[in-house]
């Protein structure tokens, strides 16, 4: 009696092996990943329970900062940014490209854009405010020192 050889090799493989997750298990990672974000931006009225971005509750905020901060975020940068990053997600994962079926990467692609402009924004927004913030501190203790050297 011979016995089956268990599963080795090439034969074995699934059609998601693990470098290759499912499109639900992406979205689930995503979504897991973004959990807080979506929470908070749900929570200024920049996304609706569906998530999709409500454009005029966003625009009326950042319209509504300092100019300092507001004239340094551009949607230009953001999608040039996002565009990298969709970019080298597709490039690193093109052999997983081939396991999926066209609607499935169309998704994912459009779920990478939503997700790479989001964070480009993040960082854009942050780097704006942290110069802001930097410049007023600067003005702040340059007026301090001002002050002393009139006072004494």
């Amino acid at each position: 009696n011979r016995k089956e050889k268990t599963c080795r090799g090439r034969r074995c493989k699934s059609k998601f092996s693990k470098k290759c997750p499912s499109v639900d298990n992406i979205k689930k990672t995503m979504g897991k990943d973004m959990e807080v974000d979506v929470c908070i931006l749900n929570q200024l009225g920049w996304v609706d329970t569906e998530g999709q971005a409500v454009e005029a509750v966003m625009t009326a905020d950042l319209m509504s900062l300092p100019t300092e901060v507001s004239a340094n975020l551009s949607e230009e940068k953001v999608d040039t940014c996002a565009e990298k990053i969709v970019s080298k997600m597709s490039h690193s994962k093109k052999r997983c490209a081939k396991k999926y079926t066209a609607e499935e990467v169309s998704e994912l692609s459009k779920l990478g854009k939503k997700v790479a402009s989001y964070k480009c924004f993040q960082k854009q927004f942050a780097k704006s405010c942290q110069g802001f913030v930097r410049e007023e501190i600067y003005n702040f203790f340059k007026a301090k020192m001002s002050q002393e050297t009139t006072t004494n």
